[in-house]
């Protein structure tokens, strides 16, 4: 996963607005405010979890993919693993 925008509520602990990311059922980070992952590579599924409260409007993240990707969208949560 590569980030070409990366702009959501900036908060010391990411109380409000934050992208986290977890693999093998463990939390891998969570970023908010300018605080852009950069480039992330994992092998296997992922969850990718957006939260905003709605209170301070930015310009959000922009998330590109590997074509190997398959992504569903399954309890409020994203879902990414390997298409082979």
């Amino acid at each position: 996963m590569d980030f070409a925008s990366f702009d959501l509520e900036a908060h010391d602990n990411c109380a409000y607005d934050y992208f986290a990311v977890e693999y093998d059922g463990q939390q891998q980070g969570i970023w908010c405010g300018t605080n852009s992952p950069g480039s992330l590579l994992y092998e296997g599924p992922v969850v990718l979890r957006f939260r905003t409260d709605g209170s301070v409007v930015r310009s959000g993240l922009s998330i590109s993919v590997g074509r190997s990707m398959i992504m569903s969208h399954i309890d409020n949560r994203l879902m990414m693993s390997n298409s082979s």
